[in-house]
């Protein structure tokens, strides 16, 4: 579990934490029953009166995952003019490319739901095909991640001021 927070209160961390859901509350109170993916990193200064939201240790394990951390960055999150559609679906794709391509989209759902707000169109488009996937629809997914691959790092702050 990769979690990191400074704070000199309790109260304001476990209001975030209750938006989060009373699921993730329940891992922090028992760290050693979490599950190896519980993947927010919150990083608190009491002083400047900032808050930072990130996954950047479980974005870097999503590409070293599906062997993308040396992949070259892209624009844009999707392809443009690029449509996916129902037609391009199989109805019984291969096991491994099945597990491959539900992963990726899984991966990028939990980005989406946590620190990543920005991917929620192209994770909404790739998560209609995750039960019969074709090649066109794995090429839109490792697309996503090309993109996000530049935008890894990236964290939401919060602060007092805004």
């Amino acid at each position: 579990m990769h979690i990191s927070m400074v704070s000199s209160s309790h109260v304001p961390i476990s209001r975030y934490l209750t938006l989060c859901g009373h699921a993730f509350w329940t891992l922090l109170k028992a760290p050693m029953r979490a599950p190896y993916n519980t993947t927010s990193e919150v990083t608190r200064d009491m002083d400047k009166g900032t808050t930072y939201l990130s996954q950047t240790h479980y974005t870097k394990e999503i590409f070293i995952t599906y062997n993308f951390w040396n992949a070259t960055p892209r624009l844009t999150p999707m392809q443009p003019n690029k449509r996916l559609n129902k037609g391009d679906c199989d109805k019984t794709p291969a096991p491994d490319f099945h597990r491959r391509y539900h992963g990726i989209v899984g991966s990028l759902g939990h980005l989406v739901r946590m620190t990543r707000p920005g991917l929620a169109w192209a994770y909404c488009e790739l998560s209609k095909y995750v039960q019969s996937p074709l090649k066109n629809h794995m090429l839109a997914a490792e697309h996503v991640l090309c993109y996000f691959r530049g935008t890894w790092s990236e964290t939401i702050r919060y602060s007092r001021d805004s």
